[in-house]
């Protein structure tokens, strides 16, 4: 079985090179999966010879699926709710960054301290993470300035569509920035994928460029047991369960990456020669291929009250998939991949009781034989 695995964290960058060579801002990114199966990417950005920073932000992925938002921080009109982030008026002037209550600080120019509960009334944070990715000394700042402060770095804001993060920055004093400015991090349940970035500054205007980040999902068309409208699903069966993608003129099936496919996070069942189990055929009739995969019902871990089965996948470009079907568990409680009478008695004799489970009645997991 194939599945998902755990990453190096891996550096990446589109533009960097050309970035780096023309002085306008730019953006590198690491990420990983982490245990609980969620990508953690850590965002660098660079000020590549510029000043007066307006924003910066990430594009074309679902914003509002960012697992690690903590309660909305609000500063100078701002308002975001992405607070995990290290920049160089962290380590340097701590006492001050207090009032931005996100971010992390460093009060000792070596180790980031995240602002605790006692530091802001909004409770608990679910966010607290120290920066192993840099150090203080690593992030630059302004030689001199105007203001109390080398630079204000808003919280980040979800757009409104949920489809785009933004950092807001800006830096006083008209000094130029070249070096790393700051570091933000998400979490998000899908895998990386290619998307957009851009930033915008007073010397440089627009910049723009493609990085890794949160996989962008589309929806498919799912079909379990084509065919059956029911879709019976037997608990016993040693059989196989055939799951049909369904092409269409926006989605290819050929650029499905087979390796990625998971039902019930069960990959399709592997042949004897190495290969897939699957194949692509014109199951509806329209004149387009649609992908038919099969999977090991032993293997798949339908628990009795489920309803749907769930596909996840990748296209070949990095973009996610996913569809879902209903599903109804047949009532087959002595397991002899029949239902009968003898099904039917073993209800009758439990109806009315509770927490017996499914082999005794309990057909839908509801906690009763009713």
């Amino acid at each position: 079985m194939k599945q998902l695995t755990t990453c190096a964290l891996v550096l990446v960058i589109a533009m960097a090179s050309q970035a780096e060579a023309t002085n306008v801002p730019y953006m590198e990114v690491q990420y990983d999966q982490l245990p609980d199966g969620n990508w953690e990417y850590i965002y660098d950005v660079y000020g590549g010879g510029s000043s007066w920073f307006v924003n910066v932000g990430l594009s074309g992925f679902d914003a509002s699926a960012i697992i690690n938002q903590a309660p909305a921080q609000s500063y100078g009109g701002h308002t975001g709710t992405l607070l995990q982030k290290w920049d160089y008026i962290a380590a340097n002037n701590p006492a001050t960054y207090e009032r931005y209550v996100y971010g992390s600080y460093s009060t000792d120019g070596a180790t980031w301290t995240l602002l605790s509960d006692s530091d802001t009334p909004v409770g608990p944070k679910d966010w607290t993470i120290d920066n192993t990715w840099h150090a203080p000394s690593e992030y630059v700042g302004a030689p001199y300035v105007i203001w109390v402060v080398p630079s204000m770095l808003y919280p980040g804001q979800i757009a409104g569509d949920g489809q785009s993060l933004i950092f807001k920055a800006r830096q006083v004093g008209g000094a130029a920035l070249d070096g790393l400015i700051f570091t933000f991090r998400i979490l998000h349940p899908n895998s990386p994928a290619p998307i957009n970035w851009s930033s915008y500054s007073y010397l440089s205007s627009t910049t723009t460029g493609t990085i890794l980040g949160p996989a962008e999902i589309v929806s498919v068309s799912l079909d379990i047991k084509p065919g059956s409208d029911a879709n019976s699903v037997n608990l016993k069966s040693m059989g196989l369960l055939p799951v049909v993608v369904y092409g269409s003129e926006e989605l290819d099936v050929t650029e499905i990456s087979l390796d990625t496919l998971l039902l019930n996070g069960v990959g399709p069942r592997l042949m004897p020669d190495g290969s897939w189990h699957v194949s692509f055929e014109d199951v509806d009739g329209d004149l387009l291929l649609d992908l038919v995969i099969h999977f090991e019902m032993q293997a798949l871990g339908i628990e009795p009250g489920m309803t749907d089965l769930t596909l996840t996948g990748l296209l070949m470009d990095g973009t996610g998939l996913q569809g879902a079907d209903a599903i109804r568990i047949v009532p087959d409680f002595n397991g002899d991949l029949m239902v009968n009478a003898t099904d039917l008695a073993i209800m009758k004799h439990s109806y009315g009781a509770a927490g017996v489970g499914f082999e005794l009645g309990d057909a839908n997991a509801d906690g009763l034989v009713d």
